[in-house]
């Protein structure tokens, strides 16, 4: 490709801009009258898209009703599902019909909170513990660190644990409404540095090795 092509008000949402883009590819041959039929106005989406050119409808079915108790109080609720797969509402409705006439769901938050647990690898077990004892001696210094990146994410604690040459930290985090996987990973990725910086500084040591995520987190994984 000699010369790349410029796509019409690129990155821009507007309605002229979305107009614009669809006329471009259309002119290229592509059929999109259905993607241009939307309810979605351009200052409703402004910060959550770019080089809008419209939407797609996904078929919705109904999920329910769920007894649902908490507390000694009790609600009626559905759900409404997405998907093009056979079969999958009707199983949900199987098994919310059972829950409920079998008494209902019940739910307890145990705690609340989104981990990171980065890991750093050192040339001996002697390097791992007094590794360990410096970050636990730093909390509230790398606590201050970490959540300035963030205005919602808070740190409440840092548990290293120490496996041979290796060390995770695992990060603790309240992420308020946020499920805050991209947060944490931010202020952990930022906590990390200066913790490597800084035990440098201090020890003359450097980690052989570190990286963000040790798989020590349970982030959609078991560990």
């Amino acid at each position: 490709m000699e010369q790349y092509p410029i796509v019409p008000g690129r990155g821009l949402v507007t309605k002229d801009a979305a107009e614009l883009r669809l006329s471009y590819l259309e002119a290229l041959g592509h059929k999109l009258t259905s993607i241009a039929q939307t309810g979605l106005r351009p200052e409703e989406i402004v910060r959550n898209i770019e080089s809008s050119i419209g939407s797609v409808e996904i078929p919705l079915g109904l999920a329910g009703p769920l007894l649902w108790r908490c507390d000694g109080l009790e609600e009626t609720v559905f759900a409404p599902a997405g998907t093009l797969e056979g079969a999958l509402l009707a199983s949900m409705n199987r098994g919310a019909k059972a829950v409920s006439l079998g008494g209902g769901f019940r739910a307890r938050v145990l705690h609340q909170q989104m981990l990171r647990c980065p890991m750093f690898i050192f040339q001996s077990i002697a390097e791992s513990e007094l590794f360990e004892k410096w970050v636990k001696a730093r909390f509230s210094r790398i606590r201050s660190i970490a959540e300035q990146h963030s205005n919602h994410a808070k740190l409440q604690s840092i548990e290293p644990v120490v496996i041979g040459e290796s060390v995770h930290l695992k990060f603790a985090y309240t992420t308020g409404d946020a499920a805050g996987q991209n947060m944490t990973t931010i202020c952990t990725w930022h906590a990390v540095l200066w913790i490597r910086d800084g035990f440098n500084a201090d020890t003359g040591i450097e980690p052989r090795h570190f990286v963000i995520e040790g798989n020590g987190a349970s982030d959609k994984k078991i560990s």
